[in-house]
């Protein structure tokens, strides 16, 4: 997450950087605009995305306040912030949505320590206690409810401050930490398991950063990890323990756990814009183009690894039985059986054979007939 900026200004500071041959781990979706063009600054609560302040397309700093809900891809306009302004920063904190810092008008002829913050539940603002130090363009995140405000600048041609101050919500107060060891503006913040990264940015002086160093509030000590692959001004917003930069239409993804970088599928538009992530998306709203401010809403979809196959279902209900089969053909003729037990003598047989022979010799004499 970083501060909102119009387009125009990185104009000659934004390089654009090829991330042919590198992977691609997610798809970019258009989703419904904002109401009205502008360049604001995003932050999220309890899965909505807001959309504060900034500048519009008259060149004035707006106070305007919209929230866009993801899952029925709609936008909402609320209370108005109290304190118009631009090149702000905005972050989620324990429910409620803060607007820190910025410029009072376009040409940030006056910048601000103010710290506002709105809560949902009541469409309502209030006044916080203003940071120690007015800067615009800075870089906010929050570890353990505590919001952190990093660098930024004081205004163009100042060069960024080095100082980082901590807020708490429940007190109400500010805290000095270890300042950064690269001050810059207009550049990525992402928090990645408790470690805040401070990505990328510019100085008013021309001078770009690759830069990427890490604070961790334990220790309240930075260290240095592996640059990104450029020299940019942009956002940044974590997912799922990646942080993901956008300086559009390039996007990058640090993996803290290998301290490297690998570049992603490129944004379809062009434009400068802060960043917010939630339910697995980062969303790029708003913005500038080369020819004016827009309202346009893009969504960069995370695609994670593939996991393990599952494991096996149940088995299914038993199938109907099948159809009877047509019959075989005839088998071959088995081998012959044993032989019988011999047979009773035919006593009557012989007696009746032997008195034919006695009849009809009897007859032969009779009528001379010889055999």
């Amino acid at each position: 997450m970083r501060r909102c900026t119009m387009f125009v200004s990185l104009i000659g500071l934004t390089l654009l950087f090829s991330v042919q041959g590198f992977s691609q781990s997610g798809t970019w979706t258009t989703k419904a605009p904002m109401p009205t063009a502008r360049g604001p600054a995003l932050g999220v609560v309890n899965g909505i995305v807001y959309a504060v302040g900034g500048q519009d397309n008259s060149s004035a700093v707006v106070a305007t306040l919209a929230a866009y809900n993801p899952v029925t891809d709609s936008w909402t306009t609320l209370a108005p912030m109290p304190t118009a302004r631009g090149n702000l920063s905005a972050i989620g904190v324990s429910g409620n949505l803060y607007a820190v810092g910025g410029c009072a008008d376009n040409a940030c002829s006056s910048y601000l320590a103010t710290v506002e913050a709105y809560d949902p539940t009541t469409n309502s603002w209030a006044a916080k206690t203003s940071m120690p130090t007015a800067r615009r363009s800075l870089g906010v995140g929050t570890i353990s409810g505590i919001l952190y405000a990093i660098s930024g600048d004081q205004g163009p041609g100042s060069l960024p401050v080095n100082v980082v101050e901590a807020y708490d919500p429940s007190s109400n107060t500010w805290s000095t930490k270890a300042p950064i060891p690269t001050p810059r503006a207009a550049f990525g913040v992402a928090v990645v398991n408790g470690i805040l990264y401070a990505i990328a940015g510019y100085n008013d002086a021309g001078v770009s950063y690759a830069a990427n160093e890490a604070y961790d509030p334990n220790s309240n000590t930075w260290s240095v990890k592996a640059s990104l692959p450029a020299k940019v001004t942009g956002a940044a917003a974590a997912i799922n323990g990646i942080a993901y930069f956008l300086s559009s239409p390039s996007l990058w993804a640090y993996d803290p756990t290998t301290d490297s970088w690998s570049g992603q599928t490129p944004e379809p538009d062009q434009r400068g814009s802060d960043v917010a992530a939630t339910g697995g998306a980062l969303y790029a709203i708003g913005g500038g183009t080369s020819s004016g401010l827009v309202a346009t809403n893009e969504a960069f979809s995370i695609v994670g690894p593939q996991g393990p196959p599952g494991p096996p279902g149940p088995s299914g209900p038993q199938g109907p039985p099948g159809t009877a089969g047509s019959p075989g053909p005839a088998g071959p003729q088995g081998p012959l059986g044993p032989a019988g037990p011999p047979g009773q003598q035919d006593l009557w047989g012989r007696w009746a054979h032997k008195d034919l022979r006695v009849r009809l010799g009897r007859q032969e004499a009779r009528f001379g007939i010889r055999s």
